[in-house]
């Protein structure tokens, strides 16, 4: 951790990237663009961040996502993002190839369990079966009606992982029914130590013992660390779920779900022939109508490549109020939009019968058997409502503790009656004339246009270009100095 003795524990200056300094000489920003600008506070110092508002608008953020109204006049409307944005803007939430092997032996809670009706965890399905420690699944429904798996996020705690270490068996979080997928970045969630005391560090002795002056995420002592804002505060309901199903029969049905706010979003594949309908809430939730038809419509029909028995890698999403189906990675047409207005209650929901939003999402299988494999949950960027409004950590207005907070997310008895959801603030900025209104994509620790004491905008004139891609990314100065990490190269989106 000194840096004199470690040479990969020194400052570095970054990614160099490509930018396209004449991208908006030809053409306008356009929104979810990353944009390379001088920072209006400082114009010696160049910022890379993603275009998120545009000229002569009000820009809202609320609920994590972000509503534009042009011209300052009219409903504000959800800013939605392009396909090909969206995928790059997904953050990782779960991958269940990367189950530790010490969270198996120890009896960790698979996060894919069967579902039912009292919201309990099965011990016992045999038309389930989780296969290496949880890496994979097995559903064998035929003959029957939808047979289902869903996630439960169950991530293991620091506390967790002491026990573990201590040969000690942990007690999963809300008896391994999990909490609410929150707006955690790994990224985040680092150990640090003050520089003027790096030098005093001993590393054989326990952090914890280390005069409390270790820190873990954002300004939390690590024997503290689930109070730190770097565990994610806030519940994202904008999920996406992705796996590779090897289907084992010629008919049947493949059945994927979302739950956001308690209104199950819901995809049923005839594997015979392709054929794919979507719905939500069972068909009685409408999506928005087609700009010629002037009528909304309560289920979406379409055609996927996907012929009998096979492997298939299926990727469904609900972001931004719109719905999205990917087979093979082809997005799949449907007969109308896959766009729909959310109702005004976005609160989490759950009953003793249907675990809601504590596990959102879902894979089953209908008179058909599959394996599945390689599944993998994503959240969309959740923005912070937040501003150089003092006490403005969070997007919410209670003054509950941060403990108690997290509290909640795993607390769903008490979901329908916490003020806490109701509490989340919308903050509002105005952008005239030429004025551009830049995010940072890692919101809790971006030093954005929310958070500037100088005009919260770019001005056109400052406006350096487009970043087109990462041509030479930071690497590691050991084993061998200066050699970048290749892996990282590529185009920015």
């Amino acid at each position: 951790l000194n840096p004199s003795e470690n040479a990969n524990q020194a400052t570095f200056n970054g990614d160099r990237i490509v930018v396209s300094k004449f991208a908006y000489d030809l053409n306008d920003p356009k929104r979810w663009d990353v944009i390379v600008f001088k920072f209006p506070g400082n114009a010696k110092q160049n910022y890379i961040k993603r275009l998120v508002g545009l000229p002569n608008e009000v820009v809202r953020i609320f609920h994590g996502d972000i509503f534009v109204q042009p011209g300052g006049q009219g409903e504000f409307q959800i800013a939605r993002k392009p396909e090909d944005k969206l995928l790059a803007m997904l953050q990782l939430v779960d991958d269940s190839r990367n189950v530790a092997d010490e969270l198996v032996d120890a009896g960790w809670p698979n996060r894919w369990q069967p579902w039912s009706p009292t919201d309990a965890i099965s011990a016992d399905n045999s038309a389930t079966e989780a296969l290496d420690g949880g890496r994979r699944y097995a559903i064998d429904a035929s003959g029957k009606q939808d047979v289902w798996l869903r996630y439960h996020h169950v991530p293991p705690t620091l506390n967790d992982w002491r026990m573990i270490e201590a040969g000690q068996t942990p007690q999963p979080t809300n008896e391994g029914r999990g909490q609410l997928i929150s707006d955690f970045y790994a990224y985040n969630a680092f150990i640090s130590i003050p520089r003027g005391e790096a030098n005093e560090y001993d590393p054989s002795i326990p952090p914890e013992e280390f005069s409390n002056r270790v820190k873990l995420g954002v300004d939390a002592p690590l024997s503290d660390a689930p109070n730190s804002e770097a565990w994610g505060m806030h519940w994202v309901g904008d999920l996406a779920l992705e796996g590779e199903i090897d289907v084992k029969s010629n008919e049947g049905y493949l059945l994927l779900n979302l739950v956001e706010a308690g209104v199950n979003h819901t995809v049923r594949i005839n594997v015979a022939d392709g054929t794919v309908e979507m719905t939500r809430n069972d068909g009685a939730g409408e999506f928005d109508s087609a700009a010629d038809s002037g009528n909304g419509a309560n289920i979406r029909k379409g055609s996927t490549s996907i012929r009998g028995a096979g492997s298939y890698t299926i990727r469904f999403a609900n972001v931004d109020d719109q719905l999205w189906l990917w087979v093979d990675g082809k997005l799949v047409e449907f007969d109308g939009p896959t766009t729909f207005v959310a109702d005004q209650d976005q609160n989490p929901k759950w009953s003793p019968q249907d675990p809601g939003d504590l596990a959102p999402a879902g894979i089953g299988a209908s008179g058909l058997s599959v394996e599945l494999n390689h599944l993998r949950i994503w959240r969309d960027i959740y923005y912070l409502a937040v501003s150089t409004h003092p006490g403005y950590d969070t997007d919410y207005d209670l003054f509950d503790t941060k403990r108690q907070m997290l509290d909640l997310l795993a607390s769903p008895e008490k979901w329908a009656s916490t003020d806490l959801f109701e509490s989340r603030r919308a903050i509002e900025f105005v952008m005239e004339d030429r004025q551009y209104f830049p995010l940072g994509d890692n919101s809790p620790q971006s030093s954005d246009a929310r958070l500037w004491r100088a005009p919260p905008y770019v001005e056109r004139d400052m406006l350096l270009g487009k970043a087109v891609m990462i041509y030479w990314p930071h690497g590691w100065n050991r084993p061998v100095p200066f050699t970048p990490n290749v892996r990282r190269m590529g185009v920015i989106r």
